[in-house]
């Protein structure tokens, strides 16, 4: 399909905490997953456009392009304003597009969705079912609760979000 028949999905795939991260290469097997029905932006700081700049090379996905590094704070918001989806982690992507209202799939491990989940409507929190402690531990965790997600699993609630 040519991108403007295509749905535009905001994949926001770092957070500043390591156990906060579902494994990039997730993300990469997700947008081709996803090719015949959403056009994919990765978003994130500039250390992370290397590693997408580099899938996105060897790849050559024709659903992809690599924003991170590349938006002011205003220019993401209004990139997210417009998105038909987003799957981020717990991080500020999610917050922001909760507050859009745009149909969110948000990918939690160390952290309580409870008490920092999203609180739109059409959002999806998906953890693992690993019996996750919750830990708050920001730089490892022998759990990886969110590494147990798997990419079956965020297809799905994308559908429950009604992307």
């Amino acid at each position: 399909l040519p991108i403007e028949k295509r749905k535009l999905a905001i994949f926001c795939p770092t957070t500043r905490w390591p156990t906060k991260n579902w494994p990039l290469e997730n993300y990469f097997a997700l947008a081709e997953k996803l090719k015949d029905h959403f056009y994919v932006i990765f978003t994130g700081s500039p250390d992370d456009k290397a590693a997408i700049d580099n899938w996105i090379t060897a790849a050559s996905p024709s659903n992809v392009k690599n924003l991170a590094g590349s938006l002011s704070l205003r220019e993401f918001f209004a990139l997210m304003s417009s998105a038909d989806l987003a799957v981020t982690g717990d991080s500020l992507p999610m917050h922001v597009a909760s507050a859009f209202g745009r149909p969110l799939v948000a990918l939690f491990g160390p952290t309580d969705e409870a008490l920092v989940g999203p609180r739109s409507e059409n959002s999806f929190v998906l953890r693992a079912d690993v019996n996750c402690l919750r830990c708050y531990r920001r730089r490892s965790c022998e759990k990886d609760c969110i590494g147990a997600i798997s990419i079956e699993a965020v297809s799905s609630a994308i559908e429950r979000v009604g992307a």
